[in-house]
């Protein structure tokens, strides 16, 4: 647990922590090239050399190698992401501190550093100055611990999975099973993989590790965003083959021709008709799904906007949609906005910037939009809380839910 003090928290200088952080980002960047350089280089070795105990040797070596870079990768950006996120967040944090502190002397209150007291005139709200500083510095100690947490399991250890084997691939069934299980054991299953199975689970499977409750933020983001993609291409290749029909039904209808498309029909020209009327209910379906999936997707590449993950998306139904501005899993307040039923996907845009108003965008803090538009959400959304308690770094955060009709 940190012990940060007040007096720690005014005299933090973000300087070195964002000097730290760039290097982390720079040797992460150096793995990912000498990755890349690693895999050209050997790639082709067993094609050079296929036979004898030599090439043998040489290619387990190759193999063992480009695991070890690789696996060393996600941690150096973990720890860099870690280190950036506290630069900024403490950084805020002192600010807050320093404005507190001034409005209370400015109120001719007395206010003792050391032990985080606050006296004065009642008339000054002594009391309540006192609250804020002291909730300040437990969001503080909240982010160091977090930053902490990152850190100290993103270290290379003999244990951490590193390269010096190469881990069983998680399969379907693997995550299958784990929707099973409580968001808790699943986190434990999850940070229990050695870094290079969790890269390949969201390589191979990015759905299901995007909607498992459990999984880090991070992780479910990395998912989702493959599964937002593809079903942006799904939706809009759907939409074109629906306008290809109905310019195929209109064509063959303007040159009398419809019985060759319902050879079967007693009433070509009625059917034509009903397919038609068929074919705009499902368009307006589709219109309205794909908007909201591309607002979500702009949203999410917005550069001017804070930074949003996206912790859970589906196009069935209504569609479902978990956005967060902020990190839940860094953060020492999570709010989580359930809108009312509304239009769901295809009015998300909306929600989205009801959620970028109520985010306040320090990094200490996140808002999350939770849109589920199935008939009795309840308990998706109790998983969901509990996954949000059981991947948080550090001390337990504040949540709130807060429910829109």
């Amino acid at each position: 647990m940190s012990e940060l003090t007040l007096n720690d928290l005014l005299a933090t200088d973000a300087a070195p922590w964002h000097a730290a952080a760039d290097r982390w980002r720079l040797l992460a960047k150096g793995l990912d090239q000498a990755a890349d350089q690693l895999i050209r280089a050997t790639r082709d070795l067993p094609h050079a050399w296929p036979h004898g105990s030599g090439s043998d040797a040489a290619a387990a070596r190759a193999t063992k190698l480009r695991a070890e870079v690789g696996n060393t990768h996600d941690p150096a950006k973990r720890i860099f992401e870690a280190m950036d996120q506290h630069a900024y967040g403490m950084n805020a944090l002192r600010r807050q501190a320093e404005e507190i502190v001034a409005a209370a002397r400015k109120a001719g209150c007395t206010v003792d550093t050391a032990t985080t007291t606050v006296t004065g005139p009642e008339s000054a709200h002594p009391d309540s100055l006192r609250a804020d500083l002291r909730a300040v510095v437990h969001k503080a100690r909240a982010l160091d611990d977090s930053t902490a947490h990152v850190i100290t399991a993103n270290t290379p250890s003999p244990g951490a999975g590193s390269g010096h084997h190469r881990p069983h691939p998680i399969s379907r069934t693997d995550l299958e099973a784990q929707a099973r299980r409580t968001p808790a054991q699943v986190h434990r299953w999850w940070t229990a993989l050695a870094p290079d199975q969790r890269k390949q689970a969201v390589r191979n499977h990015p759905g299901l590790v995007g909607a498992l409750d459990g999984i880090p933020a991070t992780d479910r983001d990395h998912g989702n965003r493959v599964v937002l993609r593809h079903a942006v291409t799904a939706l809009e290749h759907h939409l074109a083959e629906l306008t290809a029909r109905e310019k195929l039904i209109r064509s063959m209808i303007s040159l009398h021709r419809s019985s060759e498309l319902y050879p079967e029909s007693a009433n070509p020209g009625r059917a034509a008709v009903a397919e038609l009327d068929r074919i705009a209910d499902e368009r307006d379906t589709v219109e309205g799904t794909l908007t909201g999936a591309r607002a979500i997707r702009c949203r999410l590449t917005d550069p001017d906007a804070p930074p949003a993950l996206l912790l859970g998306f589906s196009t069935e139904g209504d569609g479902r949609a978990i956005v967060a501005v902020g990190n839940p899993d860094l953060a020492g307040d999570v709010v989580t906005y359930v809108p009312g039923a509304g239009d769901g996907l295809p009015g998300i845009a909306g929600e989205l910037r009801r959620v970028d108003a109520m985010a306040t965008g320090e990094p200490a803090t996140a808002t999350v939009l939770w849109l589920d538009s199935s008939t009795d959400p309840a308990d998706e959304l109790r998983s969901f809380q509990q996954g949000l308690r059981a991947t948080h770094d550090g001390p337990p955060p504040h949540h709130t839910v807060i429910g829109h009709g």
